[in-house]
């Protein structure tokens, strides 16, 4: 079954998608389901009169808050999660092409990490070379990533015979889920070859990513040498990739593709902003005790249709300023669940009620708890940094003249009274509107979480 959700605006244009898709259903006998503007308009007002719910949290789960022109792909993908209720999924967007990498350093066995990006990375001066150092190969993407997805970790351990198991960085958190016995795997990811879908070449959204914190061999190739590196700050074509399967945290849940076990409660996404796999992650993480996420040890091509590249220092641009994906990870790390045992429909509960009480304090006691926050997240994140400079030996001297020019920028960013507003929302209104509105989006997205969770 093949299921489309269609953000374009033109009615034109999803018109011809139609009448397409009309036409690959009898050519191959295919179960294919579309959802444009109109399919997702009235599918809203299905579920608000069927299920007795806010219309207001229904179109904001679809559709994100009314007029705003952020990315909305995280609407399309909760109304995915709606339509598939009660499936296993996989899930792709729409510049995923289904040509398939191995590894390049491919080992038996199996992976635990936690607290850390499990991701091993090489950056490439073009498409052209990427693809020549990721050459595909013929496998059932589906398949791959059903070895992890929906299984007990028991079952997947049981299943390793003699093969060897690598444990990475264990957090107690993670040890005291593994213990539990009871774990599965939610969610499974693989890895991208390609255009990598960052916004920025580094930034700290729910944990350090990017060129600047790579760590063991991917630092290593990306300072080979100082040519190699400048290059690679402009570059976008990654290939990265896990080297055996992985059982992980939420640390590292970027995704242009996953496969979702739906056959139970999942998060939904947030409606709005680009980090809306970075923050379905932590919600599973943090909302599900017994959820784990996957990765496989294959790669699928991002390719967008545009070429894209990085401009020359836009790999400090992400110390500049606040987004609204970094207020929300600041918002929902602020929440700790209490002693007393609760399943995963009264965590989600309980968190959707902190936010909504976040969303509704006074706007000037909203703005000192997000700067509390943020300096908290920018200090620690300061920290990280200045031990990899320590644990490096300040060597190559490129590379560190460019972790300090990013801690100076940082510092003097998080110093700044505006700096908890967010850019991406200053696009296209006053300080003042951006502000209100990022906390009426926390507001709007905690009230989701409550009646997400039934």
């Amino acid at each position: 079954e093949i299921a489309i959700v269609d953000n374009s605006g033109e009615c034109q244009t999803r018109n011809s998608y139609r009448q397409m898709l009309r036409s690959l259903k009898v050519r191959y006998g295919a179960r294919i389901f579309y959802a444009g503007l109109e399919e997702k308009t009235r599918f809203a007002d299905r579920l608000t009169k069927s299920g007795d719910l806010p219309p207001e949290v229904v179109m904001f789960g679809l559709f994100g808050l009314q007029g705003e022109v952020l990315a909305a792909f995280g609407g399309n993908r909760n109304a995915l999660l709606l339509h598939t209720v009660g499936e296993a999924v996989f899930t792709a967007d729409d510049d995923t092409v289904c040509r398939v990498s191995t590894a390049p350093e491919l080992s038996d066995g199996l992976r635990f990490s936690s607290g850390c990006d499990p991701l091993e990375y090489r950056v490439f001066a073009d498409r052209d070379d990427a693809l020549k150092n990721a050459p595909s190969v013929e496998k059932d993407i589906l398949a791959i990533h059903e070895t992890l997805l929906g299984r007990r970790l028991d079952h997947i351990i049981s299943g390793l015979g003699g093969a060897a198991m690598e444990f990475d960085r264990m957090n107690s958190d993670f040890l005291r889920r593994l213990e539990s016995g009871s774990g599965r795997v939610l969610a499974t990811i693989n890895g991208v070859v390609g255009d990598c879908a960052w916004g920025s070449p580094f930034g700290y959204w729910g944990g350090p990513m990017g060129y600047l914190l790579f760590k063991g061999n991917s630092h290593e190739r990306l300072v080979e040498s100082e040519a190699a590196y400048q290059a690679a700050c402009t570059s976008r074509e990654v290939f990265r990739v896990v080297n055996r399967p992985t059982i992980s945290d939420g640390a590292c849940s970027v995704a242009t593709s996953i496969g979702l076990d739906n056959r139970e409660l999942l998060p939904p996404y947030t409606p709005l902003g680009r980090g809306l796999d970075i923050l379905f992650g932590m919600n599973l993480w943090k909302c599900f005790e017994n959820g784990f996420l996957g990765h496989v040890p294959y790669a699928l091509l991002h390719a967008p249709v545009e070429n894209r590249r990085f401009w020359r220092g836009e790999i400090f641009r992400s110390a500049s300023g606040y987004d609204i994906d970094k207020l929300m990870i600041d918002c929902i790390n602020s929440f700790e669940f209490g002693p007393s045992k609760a399943d995963e429909k009264e965590r989600l509960r309980a968190l959707g009620r902190y936010l909504m009480e976040l969303g509704s304090m006074p706007s000037r006691d909203f703005q000192e708890f997000l700067r509390v926050r943020a300096w908290r997240t920018v200090s620690l994140f300061i920290d990280l940094m200045e031990d990899r400079l320590l644990s490096r030996g300040g060597s190559p001297q490129f590379w560190a003249d460019d972790v300090r020019r990013y801690i100076a920028i940082l510092r003097e960013s998080a110093s700044r009274k505006d700096y908890c507003i967010p850019l991406d929302l200053m696009q296209q209104h006053s300080a003042s509107e951006a502000r209100d509105l990022s906390q009426r989006f926390v507001f709007m997205f905690g009230h989701l979480l409550y009646w997400w969770a039934g």
